[in-house]
């Protein structure tokens, strides 16, 4: 995300890169990351996030465990918000259950699902989904469009303030110059609409 960072940062915003060992940490422990990096923006200040894939969820997790007071607005970039028909299949494969840690079997299209209920989201939320894969493999497991790892479908949520759908992959997303006007224009303005930002 260092890239996507440097851009906001050009853009006038502050940017915080959150780090977290996603394979080997639990849920609960990487949403209390999430906090830490809330807390450092101050206790006045107003929290703008931009997420990548599981990121979304930690966002989410993050607000069931802290409440969302401090988010103004989110975006999401490609987030498995109702699980990856991929984690399913991966998970079924017990040598990488073991290798990729307790995070997999929660990415699962029913698990997620039971652990992070897709409610309404309380703060203002855009959503980027991609519809472009280089994995076809991954591709034949997964149900419509998706970015070779989550289902177009599959990333959106209740109460989402706006939606696009881009050419992009789900790996390289954050280096995509539409995805990264799109992300800076909704932190802006609450939408994706290029209108709004005259």
């Amino acid at each position: 995300m260092s890239h996507l960072a440097r851009r906001l940062e050009e853009s006038g915003f502050r940017a915080l890169p959150v780090d977290y060992a996603s394979l080997n940490q639990p849920w609960t422990e990487l949403a209390d990351r999430i906090a830490k990096a809330v807390e450092a923006v101050g206790p006045s200040g107003r929290v703008y996030a931009v997420t990548h894939s599981m990121g979304g969820l930690l966002i989410r997790a993050y607000v069931r465990r802290y409440g969302a007071s401090r988010l103004h607005r989110v975006v999401m970039l490609a987030p498995p918000n109702q699980g990856s028909e991929v984690a399913d299949r991966l998970a079924a494969w017990p040598c990488l259950s073991s290798i990729l840690g307790p995070s997999l079997t929660l990415l699962g299209t029913q698990t997620v699902c039971t652990v992070l209920p897709p409610a309404p989201v309380p703060f203002e939320c855009g959503i980027i989904a991609g519809s472009v894969s280089w994995n076809p493999l991954y591709s034949t497991w997964i149900p419509g469009p998706d970015d070779g790892k989550v289902a177009v479908s599959r990333t959106m949520l209740p109460g989402m303030t706006d939606f696009r759908v881009v050419p992009s992959s789900h790996t390289w997303m954050m280096f995509d110059e539409s995805v990264i006007r799109l992300t800076i224009r909704f932190l802006r303005h609450g939408t994706f609409e290029a209108a709004a930002a005259r």
